[in-house]
């Protein structure tokens, strides 16, 4: 064929694609600065015989705002994600933390409260070993303290009874 669907001779590109029998793409800028998407296509009749041509130009200008929208979208998603993560994290830290810290906390206040005990002269307390870290090793070594000083106290009063008769 020697036109094409405008009725004019096939230009350079549509008498390659028909010659080829593929379809060409090439990038273009339209009159307005505007990029454009050009295809040529052979046309066929019963998929044998080359009818002409199609010759298209596309705006690419509404395909590239559609992508930033695509991808503004993704990087919207991506920010909430990480900012949910972020918070989850947080919480969570926070949990361990409070765990942590009540898990040291409260073995030194039962310490705590059997020493005032102590120092207010009652040695018959009970020294709770309340783990097998070092504040646990504190523990053992407060009740063998609490065991010494009971001793010392039975055997001054021995001690004391003896002088009194």
């Amino acid at each position: 064929t020697d036109l094409n669907l405008r009725g004019a001779p096939p230009t350079p590109e549509e008498s390659q694609a028909l010659q080829e029998n593929k379809v060409l793409t090439s990038y273009e800028e339209g009159a307005n600065g505007e990029p454009m998407l050009r295809v040529v296509a052979p046309l066929r009749v019963n998929n044998t015989v080359a009818a002409g041509t199609v010759d298209m130009r596309l705006s690419l200008r509404q395909q590239y705002a559609a992508a930033d929208a695509r991808y503004n979208e993704r990087v919207q998603e991506t920010i909430r994600n990480t900012a949910v993560i972020s918070v989850l994290a947080a919480v969570i830290a926070a949990v361990i933390g409070w765990a942590i810290a009540r898990a040291i906390v409260k073995p030194v206040r039962q310490l705590t409260q059997v020493a005032e005990r102590i120092s207010l002269g009652d040695v018959d307390v009970n020294v709770p070993k309340a783990s097998n870290d070092e504040i646990g090793d504190l523990a053992e070594s407060f009740g063998r303290m609490v065991t010494a000083v009971k001793f010392l106290k039975m055997e001054a009063e021995a001690a004391s009874e003896e002088a009194a008769a």
